[in-house]
């Protein structure tokens, strides 16, 4: 697109311009909320422009694999087979048990892939708690609103929808109404503790929530209290909840959260998502779509996107392994013998901990990590996708000048419908915002009126 090549010849030919740019949007975003640790989003000085093509292919494939996952987390239920796949990390398996009035668990999911413009690959699903719900559409606003894109989306913030947090609005409103019916009126907590990294997201969450007048708050769940077959907070009722605190972190405070739980195990509050969720999020469940014996639970299309857009993955419990050719071989050793061609992750690893690159680390340490956690079902191997790059302007000491970022994409689908994507880069190949990558706004090109 030449508005996109002028762009980015013009922010390196005009150096002081594109410093006292990107000030301006830093201090945006810390005006709206949009920071982490303290400080702003790093954000990339251009957006990522999808073609039309390309975006059709994230929104199909992405709400395929959302039926898929809540497919699997209903048949948990009943199928035995399944249990060895998923670890559940020290959750009770009570709180997995609670099923009544979810039509589905993972209703707010977010799906990491890597895509080069012809390869397209879901390496993991974040249904557990997916941040940025409210931050991404503040990222896009960024770039349509200031005038150094004009030539970009000449009618600026006309074509901004609010497309993920209005997605959001949706699918909580839908799973209200499905789990109280339609006589109960939706109140909505959002909780997060109060130390958390992430306040700033749920804030505008819940702005958003309030213009549509739907009473919301942002809280800590231990300031809830539980009587009287109600959740409370200040003396007003909450009867349904936006979870953005991981499944994990609350057995950190079991006391202070034990009236909280009995609401949730009675079925007196609404959890979006539900803690049935998590079984989403483990990374073992990619090895199990990937085994045949577990394909009678999709349709023929669903197969299709197992096959074409889900990386060979198996757990590291998994004894043997047949090769692409047919040949059965021990585990470990095939491991070590295609190092280069394989990543082992824990199962229950979020935000890039725990990841080992083949590729990217030598054979010692290597071969000390599969004999390590060789046996474990808790962690997996997974087919190596070779991870993107793009040719970005970055600040590099006080000086604007081309950049080569590694990226992936994270499509949004709330409700079984695709609302928008995070694009995040970073100078490593494992790629996350809490160890130091950024985020690139991800547009559609049919919001771009410039000609091709």
């Amino acid at each position: 697109m030449k508005a996109y090549k002028n762009l980015i010849k013009g922010m390196i030919d005009n150096q002081e311009e594109t410093l006292n740019m990107y000030n301006d949007i830093r201090e945006e975003l810390r005006i709206r909320k949009c920071v982490f640790e303290g400080e702003p989003f790093k954000i990339a000085l251009v957006p990522m422009i999808l073609k039309k093509k390309d975006s059709d292919l994230l929104g199909s494939v992405s709400e395929i694999l959302y039926r898929i996952i809540n497919k699997i987390i209903k048949a948990s239920d009943h199928d035995k087979n399944m249990a060895p796949y998923f670890s559940y990390k020290d959750i009770p398996e009570e709180w997995l048990s609670v099923d009544k009035g979810y039509k589905d668990h993972a209703v707010i999911t977010r799906l990491d892939a890597l895509y080069d413009g012809k390869n397209l690959k879901f390496l993991e699903f974040n249904t557990d708690n997916p941040g940025g719900k409210g931050w991404n559409d503040i990222f896009e606003e960024i770039v349509l609103y200031h005038p150094a894109y004009r030539e970009l989306f000449p009618s600026g913030m006309s074509l901004h929808k609010k497309s993920v947090v209005h997605g959001l609005f949706k699918a909580v409103m839908k799973s209200s109404s499905d789990f109280w019916g339609p006589g109960e009126k939706t109140s909505v907590a959002i909780i997060d503790y109060r130390e958390s990294q992430f306040l700033g997201d749920g804030e505008i969450v819940k702005d958003y929530f309030l213009s549509k007048n739907i009473h919301a708050e942002l809280m800590d769940p231990r300031d809830l209290y539980y009587i009287n077959d109600r959740l409370k907070y200040k003396g007003t009722v909450y009867n349904t909840v936006i979870r953005c605190v991981k499944s994990q972190e609350f057995l950190e405070h079991p006391k202070e959260l034990e009236g909280f739980i009995s609401a949730y195990m009675k079925g007196h509050v609404c959890m979006v998502n539900s803690f049935k969720s998590l079984l989403g999020s483990e990374k073992s469940m990619l090895a199990m779509l990937c085994k045949m014996s577990f394909h009678h639970y999709f349709t023929e299309k669903e197969k299709d996107v197992i096959r074409n857009y889900i990386p060979w993955t198996f757990t590291l419990g998994d004894r043997s392994v047949f090769t692409r050719e047919g040949k059965e071989m021990e585990t470990k050793s095939y491991l070590i013998k295609n190092q280069e061609n394989f990543v082992i992750k824990p199962s229950w690893g979020y935000g890039g901990k725990g990841v080992i690159l083949g590729k990217h680390m030598s054979s010692d340490k290597w071969q000390e990590a599969v004999y390590k956690y060789g046996g474990e079902t808790a962690w997996i191997a997974q087919e190596y996708v070779e991870i993107p790059k793009i040719e970005i302007p970055v600040i590099n000491n006080g000086h604007v000048e081309i950049g080569s970022k590694y990226f992936n994409l994270s499509p949004y689908v709330f409700g079984g419908k695709y609302v928008g994507c995070l694009g995040r880069i970073s100078d490593l190949p494992v790629i996350n915002v809490s160890a130091g990558g950024g985020i690139i706004p991800v547009m559609k090109e049919e919001e771009s009126e410039q000609k091709r």
